[in-house]
């Protein structure tokens, strides 16, 4: 089985040139995320839940 040992490959100057150029980015700062309101759905889901939690508890 042949392996190759060299680590290093040889570039020309344009590749190295465009490996090693600094990438100026800037962050977007005023994009909004939207947030999920809390609605009575979600009370309902959560009231459901705990119950559901305290029969299993009882039940065991």
């Amino acid at each position: 089985m042949k392996t190759n040992n060299n680590l290093l490959i040889q570039l020309d100057k344009s590749s190295m040139e465009q490996l090693t150029a600094e990438v100026k980015e800037t962050l977007a700062k005023e994009v909004k995320t939207a947030t999920k309101q809390f609605s009575a759905a979600d009370l309902w889901k959560i009231r459901n839940m705990r119950r559901i939690s305290a029969q299993r508890l009882h039940l065991a």
